[in-house]
C-alpha cells in the first residue's frame, strides 16, 4: 500500500503539471488569436488599399478595387461594375498581376520606410502577355527609384525590354 500510495502522489504531481502546462498553452493560443484577429482587421484594410493602387497601375485601370477579408480572400472589382470577382474567375496573366500587386503592398507594409534592403522577384512576371509586361516594368521601374529591385527571369524579352535603360543594369549567368 506504501508503494501504491507513492506511485499514486507521484501520478498525481505530474497530471498536475500536465495540466497547468495545457491551462498556459491555452491562453497563450487564445491570446495569439486575438492579436491575430486584431492584426487581420487593421492590415487587411491597408494591403487592399495599397494593392488595390498598384493593380489599377498594372491593369492600366481595367480594375479599381481589390478587397481582403479578416481571412485574407481576395476579390477584385472591374472599374465601373458593382460586384466584386474572386480570383477563380481571372486570366492567369490577371491573377499574376494581382499577386504581384499584394507582394509589392506587403513590402510597402512591413518594411520600414526608407528600408535599404533590395527587393527581389524571381520570374514574377512569367505569365504576363507584352501589354501587361510593359506596365509592370513601368511600375518596377518607378518603384526602382525608391529602392533596388533585383529581377530575376529567364525570359529574353524581359531583358530586352530594359535593356539600354538608364538606371537599370542587366547581368545573364
Amino acid at each position: 500500500p506504501l508503494l501504491i500510495d507513492a506511485e499514486l502522489d507521484e501520478l498525481q504531481s505530474t497530471i498536475y503539471r500536465h495540466q497547468t502546462d495545457y491551462d498556459a498553452l491555452e491562453i497563450a493560443m487564445q491570446a495569439l488569436q486575438e492579436a491575430d484577429s486584431q492584426l487581420h482587421a487593421r492590415f487587411s484594410p491597408q494591403l487592399g488599399q495599397k494593392a488595390g493602387d498598384y493593380f489599377r497601375q498594372l491593369t492600366a485601370g481595367q480594375f479599381d478595387q481589390v478587397s481582403l477579408d479578416r481571412s485574407l480572400h481576395v476579390t477584385v472589382r472591374q472599374t465601373g461594375s458593382l460586384a466584386d470577382r474572386p480570383l477563380a474567375l481571372l486570366s492567369q496573366g490577371t491573377k499574376d498581376q494581382l499577386y504581384l500587386a499584394l507582394r509589392l503592398s506587403i513590402a510597402d507594409l512591413v518594411l520600414p520606410a526608407g528600408a535599404a534592403c533590395p527587393f527581389v522577384l524571381d520570374d514574377a512576371l512569367l505569365a504576363f502577355d507584352d501589354q501587361r509586361l510593359d506596365l509592370a516594368l513601368d511600375l518596377l521601374r518607378e518603384l526602382a527609384g525608391e529602392q533596388q529591385l533585383l529581377l530575376f527571369t529567364c525570359q529574353r524579352r524581359v531583358g530586352e525590354a530594359l535593356s539600354g535603360l538608364p538606371g537599370v543594369t542587366r547581368m545573364e549567368l
